[in-house]
């Protein structure tokens, strides 16, 4: 993964998606990623990785916009063997992996993200507006059909 969080090597496919944070966004989202990946002749198994951990991001954007009118963007890349997602949105606060215990109640989308992502990463954007970006990449390789 580049430090921009797009894939390391030649992008051979882009899809983007703007959101409103409601609820359904991660719904949306995961319909759009789903639609994406199989027109691109990804393997069922990371479509479905793909539309998890795009839910996860989704939904944590949209639990912490804190009622702000915002947007988060969606952005999809394909890759030689990898297929990158980034989300980002206009939250202030910054995100964290949290230790799960059984008792948690929060804190557990980007535990998956953490523990089903090939890589992943956070970052505060430079613009000083205390932006977040998050970006997950799919588990395993691509199936492309030659």
């Amino acid at each position: 993964m580049a430090s921009d969080g797009t894939t390391t090597g030649p992008v051979l496919e882009t899809a983007q998606h703007t959101y409103v944070p409601q609820l359904e966004s991660a719904g949306r989202a995961r319909k759009f990623v789903q639609a994406v990946l199989r027109d691109w002749g990804i393997h069922p198994d990371d479509i479905e990785l793909g539309m998890l951990l795009v839910s996860e991001a989704v939904t944590n954007a949209v639990i912490h916009c804190g009622g702000r009118p915002q947007l988060v963007d969606l952005q999809v890349y394909l890759g030689l063997e990898e297929v990158t997602f980034v989300v980002t949105d206009r939250n202030q606060g910054v995100i964290v992996l949290r230790e799960q215990t059984p008792q948690a109640t929060n804190g557990k989308g980007v535990f998956l993200i953490h523990s089903l992502a090939r890589e992943w990463s956070v970052s505060v954007l430079p613009d000083g507006a205390g932006n977040v970006l998050i970006w997950t990449i799919a588990g395993s390789p691509m199936a492309m059909i030659v």
